[in-house]
């Protein structure tokens, strides 16, 4: 049997309780000259990130992830449909928390929204990066486990035997947990209570090329 090969495919999983959680706040302000709506809100921005380190979160995981300043668009009235140009500027600044004590969530939502008058555009439950690290080896692990028992089934039924790995790819087909504005809102109106996740899958694809040696 010279230079044969079978190549099969398999996924693997595993699972636990998330251990980090992402929120995006955005406040938003309206201003009839530019430079009053980039200073409100700034001064928005600053007072979310303070209730938001004050209610748990850490200074360096508070972060601003967008900032725009623009006229704000028709639809809305008045003499600035007939003149776009007098219409007022919308500044809006969107705030990321990295979150790792969950027990803090419900807090620091309940501060963004009822002390900064921030609105929150996303909850993501996720993993840290060492967490998910291990996880995505456990999947790994099973998913090599099951592509070889197929390889070694497929290899039977011709009278060949399964040898060593030619190549070997990987594929992260997992996805965060998000419990989205309106759960996140929601919670925020009872302070200390928060939008919760069970445990969230790990799912690693493979495809793994195998040698095909004759059967002894």
């Amino acid at each position: 049997m010279t230079d044969s090969t079978i190549t099969t495919g398999a996924v693997g999983r595993t699972r636990a309780p998330p251990d980090r959680v992402e929120l995006v706040f955005e406040t938003r302000v309206v201003e009839p000259e530019v430079t009053a709506a980039r200073r409100s809100v700034a001064r928005r921005a600053t007072e979310l990130r303070r209730v938001v380190v004050d209610a748990g979160a850490t200074d360096e995981n508070v972060r601003t992830a967008r900032f725009r300043v623009r006229r704000q668009p028709p639809g809305h009235g008045g003499d600035a449909e007939r003149d776009p140009e007098s219409r007022p500027f919308e500044a809006t600044e969107t705030v990321a928390v990295t979150l790792d004590d969950l027990d803090a969530l419900g807090d620091i939502l309940a501060a963004g929204v009822d002390e900064a008058e921030a609105e929150i555009e996303d909850v993501t439950f996720t993993f840290r990066t060492e967490t998910k690290r291990e996880l995505e080896r456990e999947a790994v692990t099973d998913a090599v486990t099951t592509a070889r028992r197929k390889a070694e089934a497929a290899a039977a039924a011709e009278g060949a035997d399964v040898g060593g790995v030619r190549s070997l790819t990987t594929e992260d087909r997992s996805r965060a947990r998000q419990s989205g504005a309106a759960l996140g809102a929601g919670a925020a109106e009872q302070s200390g209570t928060a939008p919760s996740s069970g445990p969230i899958d790990v799912t690693v694809g493979v495809t793994v090329e195998y040698e095909l040696v004759e059967s002894p």
